[in-house]
């Protein structure tokens, strides 16, 4: 795949293109599938293309994700990369990958918490 002159390595499936360069920012369409093999390869172009400027990656042409292309594209929100056209499936599961790592922090804050009192407690009882 071709993105500014250069081979993104995708092969066939997935595509990238850059649709649109406005006021500072810079839109990049995707198509076809994104799974793991491509997620370094997107990775390390959406570095080149971000230097100065904001990035906004169109997903409307996007088919097929897999795990750690949606792990991929929630990084990229957290990075202030926008998601424009973001199918659906591909929205749902993102915010459901968010979720299992906010339950997963809560719990870690939990247990913690709850080790914690414990602890305390112990000391408290041997105290009485």
């Amino acid at each position: 795949m071709h993105c500014n002159g250069r081979d993104l390595g995708f092969a066939q499936r997935a595509d990238a293109k850059d649709s649109e360069i406005s006021e500072g920012q810079v839109v990049l369409t995707l198509s076809g599938r994104i799974q793991a093999e491509n997620v370094a390869e997107l990775q390390r172009f959406l570095e080149l293309e971000r230097v100065g400027r904001g990035l906004i990656l169109d997903l409307k042409d996007v088919t097929l994700v897999d795990r750690d292309a949606v792990k991929f594209l929630a990084r990229c929100e957290v990075g202030s990369i926008e998601l424009k056209n973001c199918p659906a499936y591909i929205r749902e599961w993102i915010e459901k990958e968010r979720g299992h790592k906010q339950s997963a922090k809560i719990a870690k804050v939990l247990s913690g918490h709850w080790h914690s009192v414990g602890t305390h407690t112990r000391c408290f009882s041997a105290r009485s």
